[in-house]
């Protein structure tokens, strides 16, 4: 398999595979020095903290950035930094992953690049994580609808922007939607994604059926294996489940 597939593992729902077949993949890629190892890591630092595994951390980011930069290539790019990122802000340095992004943002070409189009929901959420809303609205703009990939990426983001702008009524129908198209797309980690910010903006408006999204979003989480993502579903959900079954 291609370090590059790896990639294709992750969104459709097989972490487990994708972190065996990296480690298979990685002793020989770091011994013939090609650039394929790069995926490799960047697929092992971003399932290392969705999962909250130890075993990766800031180090491994700070490596594999400076080795995606140096190459210049902006498929590396895309991947790469977003993978460090990710590490870093799991690891509690949420400044430094801004810094990333923000490099990654302004890399001349880089929203042409399809790996960006594919990260970018996942690149809006890191960053308004790492409590940098207009850094969010920045890593979206100029990204073209060119493709259906395109289309629910720019979608994704637009639900997450509206949310952190407080419109939560709209956020949730952009969530209901966008769930959909990567279910349909067989994206499993932005659909669990998508479900999980529907019923979080549910539950912001008091809204009972806030438990079904969340409920659908711990189960694909679980099935992922995504513990920090379930951190923030189960409260939600036990809020949600308590409040449907009030008088």
């Amino acid at each position: 398999m291609a370090a590059e597939s790896l990639l294709y593992l992750v969104a459709s729902g097989c972490p487990e595979d994708a972190l065996a077949e990296a480690a298979r993949l990685r002793p020989e890629l770091e011994e013939s020095g090609v650039v394929a190892l790069y995926y490799v890591l960047s697929v092992q630092l971003l399932l290392h903290a969705e999962r909250d595994d130890p075993g990766l951390g800031p180090p491994d980011a700070e490596r594999l950035s400076a080795a995606v930069r140096e190459t210049t290539e902006l498929q590396l790019i895309a991947v790469g930094l977003p993978a460090a990122a990710r590490m870093l802000l799991a690891r509690g340095r949420g400044a430094d992953a801004a810094r990333l992004l923000a490099e990654l943002e302004q890399t001349p070409g880089i929203r042409r690049d399809t790996n960006y189009a594919a990260g970018l929901p996942a690149l809006v959420r890191c960053a308004l994580s790492a409590g940098d809303a207009d850094l969010a609205v920045r890593l979206a703009e100029g990204v073209e609808s060119i493709t259906p990939l395109h289309a629910h990426a720019l979608l994704a983001a637009s639900a997450q922007l509206a949310e952190a702008r407080g419109a939560h009524a709209d956020a949730a129908e952009r969530y209901a939607e966008v769930a959909e198209e990567w279910r349909t797309f067989g994206d499993v980690p932005e659909r669990a994604y998508a479900l999980l910010g529907r019923g979080r903006c549910l539950h912001a408006l008091g809204d009972a059926g806030a438990a079904d999204p969340l409920r659908d979003a711990r189960a694909l989480f679980a099935s992922l294996g995504y513990g920090r993502a379930l951190a923030e579903a189960d409260p939600l959900l036990g809020d949600a489940e308590a409040a449907s079954t009030s008088p």
